[in-house]
């Protein structure tokens, strides 16, 4: 085999350490197949994927309102992979039945029984890794130390998801998917804890490493389709929920601010609860797998089934099998967050959690009708000499330093702190607002103050006949 690095963790002591992507994580060289023995029972943790450096994590605010470095072993802290495929079995397959699928293959391989082998967790089953050195391939792109992940969010994207689709179709090609742990497949940052020093340890050696080319050039039709389905899914979601979003149902809305509900129900729940459940969970397993049209995530207290609901809704809706409850996105942010929360609440924490995903889309948008509305009120009354009297007790009303409206139909406020709101006049009030600005400047009889009216209207850019 051609020598590959792969990471591991020599420093882990405690279980905080062995979850981050940076206390101490390095790189080793694997230059024969062997190495694998000493790699695997070195008593720290390892994994197939490279993670940035310390110095190059972002700083967040954590739960205790504390900055700190993120140093969590999550897919934005992934830099590369190495080329090498490694799957947990733990689903009933003995040793010897898995070496006689993998000779078929005619490849270098290696198995290592890990700490639950043959033990009462594992119902005395046999209970081990298999890893695969990779041959190169353009698709998706290697360098000679492995896929190395670009710094572009929509090329990461892209290239994260193909990689979901690979381990599964190596492991397809293989034969062994249906005994692989579902989870550690799709998952691109998993770390793989050591096994003891007396495993056994079972080496073929054929100097051939797995041509992937097939099942790379599948991975990015799949990744391809995955992407163009969830694209359609957003646009039906939008659709579907446009009567909400509408001026009339903005009307309605007292606040200043509304959550994009098109946008939040075509959030992908699957990621989300597997995101949450891992995160609650700590250190115990979270299995995540697709069956048909289903995705489950599944841990020792939830069996989530998720799938995307078309039809007039046009959202994800998820069942947890083992406590019988339902719903949608909103319904499992309040099982985490209280029964209480507001959609406010909901997508503030989304916002924060996944604003990787959220990149250049805001869940929570200006209301526009919270300040057009007031203002066109002040256009219907009789008391106002001028417009510069109207917009002064419009600014002191609604808090603001001043008020303008521009030719192409942009309402602009400014606030006190500044900050400009660029609110786009609605369609269906656009003709009602520019008869109402007309009959203000109609209604005034006293020249001295028409002459004003339009001086005033000039320089503000005002929307004229």
């Amino acid at each position: 085999m051609k020598p590959l690095q792969i990471s591991y963790c020599p420093s882990a002591i405690t279980e905080y350490q062995k979850n981050t992507a940076t206390m101490g994580w390095k790189k080793t060289s694997i230059l024969s197949l062997h190495d694998f023995r000493d790699l695997a029972t070195s008593g720290a943790p390892y994994s197939q994927f490279y993670f940035r450096d310390e110095l190059e994590l972002p700083m967040i605010v954590d739960k205790h309102k504390k900055r700190r470095k993120e140093s969590q072993r999550l897919i934005t802290n992934v830099i590369g992979i190495a080329p090498v495929a490694i799957f947990d079995i733990d689903d009933g397959m003995r040793i010897s039945e898995a070496e006689e699928k993998l000779n078929k293959s005619n490849i270098d391989y290696v198995i290592i029984t890990t700490k639950s082998h043959g033990k009462e967790k594992a119902n005395g089953e046999d209970r081990f890794r298999v890893f695969v050195p990779l041959q190169l391939s353009k698709v998706p792109s290697f360098s000679e130390n492995g896929i190395l992940l670009s710094d572009k969010d929509r090329d990461r994207i892209i290239q994260t998801k193909e990689l979901k689709y690979l381990y599964q179709n190596i492991a397809k090609e293989l034969n062994i998917f249906e005994n692989c742990d579902p989870s550690a497949l799709v998952d691109i940052a998993r770390k793989y804890m050591p096994s003891p020093n007396n495993a056994k340890f079972i080496v073929q050696d054929t100097g051939n490493s797995f041509k992937m080319d097939s099942a790379a050039a599948l991975a990015v039709k799949q990744a391809k389709e995955e992407m163009e389905i969830k694209k359609a899914r957003l646009e039906t979601s939008r659709e579907n929920k446009q009567s909400l979003l509408s001026y009339d149902g903005l009307k309605k809305n007292k606040y200043k601010s509304y959550v994009d509900l098109g946008l939040l129900y075509s959030l992908d729940l699957a990621e989300i609860i597997y995101y949450y459940e891992t995160k609650d969970e700590g250190s115990e397993p979270t299995r995540f797998y697709t069956e048909t049209s289903y995705v489950y995530v599944h841990n020792k207290s939830h069996k989530y089934s998720i799938i995307f609901n078309g039809g007039d809704k046009g959202e994800y809706v998820f069942k947890d099998f083992k406590t019988g409850e339902a719903g949608n996105i909103v319904t499992y942010m309040r099982e985490k967050l209280g029964c209480d929360a507001s959609l406010f609440e909901i997508a503030s924490i989304l916002k924060n959690d996944f604003k990787g995903d959220l990149k250049g889309l805001d869940l929570i948008k200006t209301n526009p009708a919270y300040y057009i509305e007031p203002f066109r009120e002040l256009l219907k009354s009789d008391d106002f000499l001028s417009f510069s009297n109207l917009k002064n007790n419009y600014c002191e009303k609604m808090d603001v330093k001043s008020v303008s409206i521009t030719k192409k139909g942009t309402f602009v406020v400014e606030k006190n702190n500044g900050y400009k709101e660029f609110l786009k006049i609605d369609e269906t009030i656009k003709k009602d607002f520019k008869k109402e600005l007309d009959n203000f400047f109609k209604k005034k009889d006293n020249p001295t103050v028409d002459k004003q009216v339009v001086e005033d209207s000039e320089q503000e850019n005002v929307i004229k006949p």
